[in-house]
């Protein structure tokens, strides 16, 4: 099974992001932090590894004095996991509003580098451990299968970067 499909509660997201289930549930509910995993009643919400790296990186803005919604409405229009396929950097600047977008501006006095490997680094291995600890989800040699083939996956990536 592809990693990048497996599904993880509310709860093991914000464990794996450093974050509390209240504040994700918060962020969910005030922010609409991933739009595309906001659940209908009764229906239970999922996130994706790649939800889970966005939220991260959210926590991680807010953590460097960004508001949770400056750094939401930041990252929303964008997918920062696709920085690691790519130089490993996300780059936020300021437009004339104020407001922050991913992208550089020469012209930008100022600019918030989040670089991707670090926050990969810390929330993987919690990942794992969740994904190991979720019974019947999978059977236990389909979730070292697929995290060995993930992990070799990034591995070729990080060195294809540091090659360039």
């Amino acid at each position: 099974m592809d990693f990048q499909m497996i599904t993880f509660s509310p709860i093991a997201a914000a464990t794996a992001a450093g974050l509390s289930a209240g504040q994700l549930a918060n962020w969910q509910d005030r922010y609409d932090a991933i739009p595309h995993r906001r659940a209908g009643r009764g229906v239970p919400a999922f996130y994706l590894f790649n939800d889970i790296l966005q939220i991260a990186a959210i926590a991680a803005l807010v953590d460097h004095g960004l508001t949770p919604k400056a750094a939401i409405d930041a990252l929303r229009p964008y997918t920062v996991t696709a920085a690691l396929m790519g130089s490993g950097v996300f780059r936020l600047v300021r437009n004339k509003e104020g407001r922050w977008y991913g992208g550089d501006n020469p012209e930008a006095e100022v600019s918030i580098d989040i670089r991707m490997w670090p926050i990969f680094d810390r929330v993987f291995p919690a990942v794992v451990n969740s994904l190991r600890a979720q019974p019947g989800k999978m059977s236990a040699a389909e979730v070292e299968a697929s995290i060995a083939e993930f992990t070799a996956f990034m591995n070729e990536r990080r060195q294809a970067q540091k090659q360039a």
